[in-house]
């Protein structure tokens, strides 16, 4: 069928086809949007999240913190197993790298009896230095480093049960170890670490040598951040 236009000219047109419906459910069905909508509304707050805590974590690497607080140690010396007593602060900076300083010493001294006598000797020792650190991993709360004390100390053995100065000596002293961290809600750090201790040029302690004040040592430590 042909309508006939009126104007300037007579032409012929074809009507106008129908509108054709397109129905919704050739894009998308009811359990289709519905999966999406639930996938929207549980992965999103998900995603979120942890692209929060990767900023915070990023944060955290760049920003300039403090600790300090004491550490118990227990380590070898002259094959026995003696108690030392210190402390430290760290400043931590980007990079997940730390420097600080640290200080310890014997919390009793360690006594040597000569055979066949009551005479004997006690030694008290201490040492410190420059503390460097590089955190390896971290998740969550726990945080693994890896630290190395270079620094001096002092010992000395007196006569027991006279009290009179035997001998003194200053040494070299390099301690690495591996300490385990754990951030508390209250901004505590509880560390657990294993190290070794190298000591050098000791050469006036009568009986006593350098690998009798060096040996391995586990330490318990307990910092405010």
């Amino acid at each position: 069928m042909y309508l006939v236009s009126i104007g300037p000219r007579n032409r012929l047109t074809r009507p106008w086809p129908e509108e054709i419906p397109i129905p919704l459910k050739a894009f998308h069905s009811r359990p289709l949007l519905a999966f999406e909508l639930f996938s929207a509304l549980v992965l999103w707050p998900r995603i979120g999240g942890l692209q929060a805590q990767d900023s915070d974590e990023n944060a955290s690497d760049h920003a300039i913190t403090a600790s300090i607080g004491p550490f118990l140690r227990g380590t070898k010396i002259k094959g026995g197993v003696e108690p030392i007593l210190g402390g430290e602060a760290n400043l931590h900076l980007p990079w997940h790298l730390s420097v600080g300083v640290a200080g310890a010493g014997l919390l009793r001294p360690v006594g040597l009896v000569e055979s066949g006598s009551n005479l004997g000797t006690d030694l008290r020792m201490g040492y410190g230095g420059l503390l460097f650190g590089y955190r390896f991993k971290t998740h969550g709360p726990v945080s693994v480093k890896g630290r190395l004390l270079l620094g001096a100390g002092n010992a000395e053995v007196r006569a027991v049960p006279v009290g009179n100065e035997l001998g003194v000596d200053n040494f070299m002293v390099f301690e690495p170890d591996v300490v385990v961290q754990v951030r508390t809600k209250g901004g505590l750090l509880l560390g657990l670490g294993a190290g070794y201790r190298m000591v050098l040029g000791v050469q006036d302690l009568p009986n006593w040598v350098a690998s009798d004040l060096g040996g391995g040592s586990l330490t318990i430590a307990l910092l405010i951040s």
